[in-house]
């Protein structure tokens, strides 16, 4: 079976790590120099305060793929943030089309219950957005299923400005932040107190990606969109049926979007039982949770996988190929991770993670940590991993503490 598995280019041990660290550290490079590359290496234009401002109240908002939460946010004297009036609702334009004027009257209209709170609004914004050196965010395009399309081209922090003036409520001062900036300055609520100098945020969820610090600068790496790596032929095939073909490669390779669909193309060329490659050939989808409940075999949903038509010599084979998915994940993501620690020149290096598909998938995050701890001692770069519950409300609160 590993035969098998290294003639379909899903083998970790097919991937050169230090030639891989070589192309993630040169990526960067040329995205921090506005050169073609495939990390955009984005500026946040935040720093990492060395100490967060205590007993001072600013409003956090979390526009997120599914809901919008707002509420007010306060480090206390121990450093403990304290949220309060929290209130969560639908994210707008996901029920229907509004319009530019309908988004961000409703968008005020959600914020009006703490607009008093504060001057200062922290708005972690999960979406393409380019941040200025103000810190507002020219809205690039939606995606998560949002459909308000005149608010594209529009700046984010501005618009909501002129709302408040219309109404008689001063300006705002707002800080825009996507989930990954967020999640690395939720790390400083943790890190700062364990003596952290560097610090790393990293999700690994339906998508993934990271930020770093720069000469003590955020960066957004924008690391699903590495492709200077090796690709079997079943990765461009999945690349190929996806709505992005060409983007996001390190993506396809490693995030819970698109496990499932990887595992699954990489099933049909398995040779199983006859009964196994009908039961295959009727089986348009495969999702991650389904593919890893199989695996864990842990009494939960497996959708076709439950066929009866598998043999335990199928069931076998099948966990087999998707242990070599996971561990090709797993390493690649360990490469990443390094390299954004490694980027930031200094140590120890706190890397917060988050993502659902990093805590949950089946035997990855301790193939993560393994090979993590190999890269970064042969680096000499001392680091720690937490996990900072709600890191898009703690970051932002942090992003807004910090300006």
């Amino acid at each position: 079976m590993r035969d098998f598995i290294d003639g379909l280019g899903l083998s970790a041990h097919q991937y050169d790590t230090a030639s891989l660290m070589q192309s993630f550290f040169s990526e960067m490079d040329k995205g921090l120099a506005n050169e073609e590359s495939s990390l955009a290496m984005l500026h946040a234009y935040l720093s990492v305060s060395k100490e967060i401002a205590k007993n001072r109240k600013v409003i956090v908002v979390d526009a997120g793929g599914t809901n919008l939460r707002v509420g007010t946010a306060m480090f206390d004297d121990a450093g403990s943030l304290q949220i309060e009036n929290f209130e969560k609702s639908g994210m707008i334009g996901l029920s229907g089309r509004v319009s530019k004027s309908e988004f961000f009257e409703t968008l005020a209209d959600r914020i009006m219950p703490v607009v008093n709170e504060s001057d200062s609004i922290g708005f972690c914004f999960s979406y393409a957005c380019e941040i200025q050196p103000n810190r507002d965010g020219l809205l690039l395009h939606w995606t998560k299923g949002v459909d308000a399309p005149e608010v594209v081209g529009c700046m984010i922090g501005e618009e909501l400005n002129r709302v408040f003036e219309a109404r008689g409520i001063a300006r705002k001062k707002i800080v825009l932040l996507n989930d990954t900036v967020a999640t690395l300055l939720a790390g400083v609520s943790e890190g700062a107190a364990r003596g952290a100098k560097g610090y790393v945020g990293f999700i690994l969820g339906t998508g993934t990606n990271t930020a770093t610090l720069e000469k003590g600068e955020v960066i957004n790496v924008e690391s699903g969109g590495f492709d200077k790596l090796p690709v079997a032929d079943i990765d461009r095939e999945v690349d190929e049926a996806s709505s992005n073909c060409g983007q996001q490669i390190l993506e396809k390779m490693i995030s819970g979007t698109y496990l499932g669909p990887l595992t699954l193309a990489a099933l049909k060329k398995v040779p199983l039982s006859e009964s196994g490659r009908q039961a295959l050939e009727e089986m348009h989808d495969l999702h991650l949770i389904q593919i890893d409940n199989f695996a864990a075999q842990n009494g939960r949903d497996i959708g076709p996988l439950a066929d009866e038509r598998f043999s335990e010599e199928d069931e076998e084979m099948i966990r087999k190929l998707f242990a070599a998915v996971v561990t090709r994940a797993a390493h690649l993501s360990a490469v990443n991770l390094a390299a954004a620690a490694i980027r930031n020149g200094t140590s120890p290096v706190c890397i917060n993670l988050d993502g659902s598909t990093y805590f949950k998938t089946f035997g990855l995050r301790p193939q993560v940590e393994v090979e993590l701890k190999k890269l970064l001692s042969e680096a000499e770069v001392d680091y720690f991993c937490v996990h900072v519950d709600d890191a898009p409300i703690v970051g932002a609160a942090i992003a807004a503490l910090s300006c």
